[in-house]
């Protein structure tokens, strides 16, 4: 149950990469805005902590679920290259509750312009001391799912991006997975990325914390 619901987190994101992958442009106002929501917090916004759980105080989407906090978008930039980082309302929905309660808080998003670049991008926010056994089953999920439409796994590497230590892995069809871990081992990012000018590098060039 835990690895349908990591996969299901970004079930529809790898759909659209497949999508750009087969020569389809994605379009802010077609395909990428039909489950997006409100775009990510401006820059200077207070940034996220690893707090208590989200409450009824905190008015959320009706439908989805209560791990999810769209609040951990604003470790995220406003927008890539001119396209705005909108909340993925579809994403989050389909992630669900984390059966074994790793994952504390989880948000999602998504950037695309009218050409060949998308990034799907997936915050999660557990125990720093449940990351070292977390991560290596939410990588490999992540990776499977995201190049399962794009000819399968390729290389994976440590390199860095931004100053920032990333996991990379590159999918035999070209899209490219990151995977970053901030605030103390606190935060989770992972990003899908299509396209040649690598959005979820710029991503993470642009991330705050």
């Amino acid at each position: 149950m835990r690895r349908k619901r990591r996969v299901g987190a970004i079930a529809g994101a790898a759909a659209l990469a497949a999508l750009v992958a087969g020569g389809c442009g994605v379009t802010p106002s077609g395909a990428l805005s039909a489950s997006a929501g409100a775009p990510v917090a401006t820059p200077g916004a207070t940034l996220p902590t690893l707090g208590p759980e989200p409450t009824a105080t905190q008015e959320p989407t009706p439908s989805l679920p209560a791990l999810v906090d769209r609040s951990l978008l604003a470790i995220l930039p406003a927008q890539v290259a001119g396209s705005p980082v909108e909340e993925d309302i579809d994403g989050e929905r389909e992630f669900g509750a984390d059966p074994g309660g790793t994952v504390r808080r989880y948000a999602a998003a998504v950037v695309g312009d009218a050409g060949q670049n998308i990034a799907s991008v997936s915050v999660a926010a557990l125990d720093p001391a449940d990351m070292a056994a977390f991560f290596p089953a939410w990588r490999a999920d992540y990776d499977e799912a995201a190049c399962a439409a794009n000819e399968g796994l390729g290389e994976t590497a440590t390199t860095t991006v931004g100053g920032r230590e990333v996991e990379s892995t590159s999918c035999t069809g070209g899209v490219r997975v990151y995977h970053v871990r901030l605030h103390g081992d606190a935060l989770l990012v992972s990003i899908m990325s299509i396209g040649p000018d690598d959005f979820g590098a710029k991503l993470i060039e642009g991330l705050r914390e």
